[in-house]
């Protein structure tokens, strides 16, 4: 499963990803995601080094980019497994990386 802890910080919400985005994970989540999406007018992701973006994470990624109100920035460790999925499924250009 995954869970979702909050941060508030001048530069917008910060929301760290613990545990993995595969489907029990988004199912975990989603809800809470799509609810910070509606409430923060830039909203950041952070992805552990160690977390894993399934197919269904990437289509809950796809999702928020596309809902997003402000802009949407994943920030995730340079070669790790989330950062190569999100570069193979393409979304390396839509979302902004850190």
């Amino acid at each position: 499963g995954a869970s979702v802890r909050r941060l508030d910080g001048p530069d917008g919400v910060r929301l760290q990803v613990a545990g993995d985005l595969d489907l029990v994970g988004v199912a975990d989540v989603r809800g809470e995601l799509l609810a910070e999406l509606d409430r923060a007018a830039t909203l950041t992701l952070v992805l552990a080094g160690d977390c894993w973006v399934s197919s269904a994470g990437v289509a809950l990624l796809a999702e928020l980019a596309q809902r997003a109100g402000g802009p949407l920035r994943v920030v995730t460790p340079v070669g790790s497994p989330a950062r190569r999925m999100l570069a193979l499924a393409g979304l390396d250009r839509v979302l902004r990386g850190g």
